[in-house]
């Protein structure tokens, strides 16, 4: 499983050449480490979040065709107010290579680009149900506009 540049989910095939046999394909699956912005801790029941960057909790899971691992759920340590790129920042250093959201701003998206981080927008529902989405391969990036601005402090963009 991997991610192609239009953001779909799909499956990687490598072809093989046997002299003997001839051509056969051959499925690789790659894990991706995923990030998903919270509501709550609640584990795999948690309500994900509307506004990425002031989300109170990240989960950390690894996902792959055969299923998915919760790693973790970390507190934000910037839920309450972050610089333009704090965010992306950090989730890379955790070494997030995918992020499913619900709503963030167009500098979030931008930065987690420029990092290699596959973003996917639009997602909702609980973590349990994004993981399965993203597992069986039901996840594609739409633009979500959340239903309230962000009032609070922070960038206002991520």
């Amino acid at each position: 499983m991997d991610f192609n540049s239009y953001g779909r989910l799909t499956l990687v095939r490598d072809k093989i050449r046997n002299v003997i046999s001839g051509p056969r394909i051959v499925e690789r699956v790659v894990k991706a480490k995923v990030a998903v912005p919270l509501e709550e801790n609640k584990g795999l029941e948690s309500r994900i979040a509307e506004h990425f960057g002031h989300a109170p909790y990240f989960a950390i899971a690894e996902v792959s065709q055969q299923g998915y691992r919760l790693l973790e759920i970390l507190e934000n340590p910037m839920a309450s107010e972050h610089g333009p790129g704090q965010l992306p920042r950090w989730l890379a250093s955790l070494g997030v290579d995918t992020l499913v959201a619900r709503g963030m701003g167009w500098r979030a998206v931008q930065y987690f680009n420029e990092m290699g981080v596959q973003v996917y927008r639009g997602a909702t529902g609980t973590l349990r149900e994004v993981l399965e989405a993203l597992a069986g391969g039901r996840v594609e990036d739409r633009e979500y506009e959340p239903r309230e601005k962000w009032r609070g402090g922070g960038c206002g963009g991520d």
